[in-house]
């Protein structure tokens, strides 16, 4: 089994794309919320259900969507519409914190759990 990040490019790939593409703009005729995100992801699901081989995309392929998607969520915000109070600042800094706390202790966890 290969690993992730270690595929590429193949007509394979293009066609689960296309699909993935597909899945998003019927996702968002039925109103579904983050249809461009839902779709793809309920149409990955389903082939990992039905045990429908996908193939896998390159590392370099997946940073690149992944700066796609930040560079769209930063276009959605509005200057205007963000109002940086200091409770706001607090509770940020906060649930990050609380996040990382959690994340190490899960790694502590399966760290003595797994060796």
């Amino acid at each position: 089994m290969e690993e992730s990040g270690q595929g590429d490019y193949s007509l394979q790939l293009l066609g689960l794309l296309v699909l993935c593409y597909e899945a998003g703009m019927l996702a968002q005729n039925t109103k579904v919320p983050t249809a461009s995100l839902l779709g793809p992801v309920f149409l990955l699901m389903t082939f990992n259900l039905a045990a429908v081989a996908v193939p896998f995309m390159l590392g370099s392929f997946l940073h690149i969507v992944q700066l796609f998607i930040g560079i769209y969520i930063g276009m959605l915000l509005k200057k205007e519409n963000l109002k940086l109070t200091k409770r706001l600042i607090f509770y940020s800094f906060f649930s990050s914190a609380v996040l990382i706390a959690c994340t190490y202790g899960i790694i502590f966890i399966f760290q003595d759990l797994y060796g």
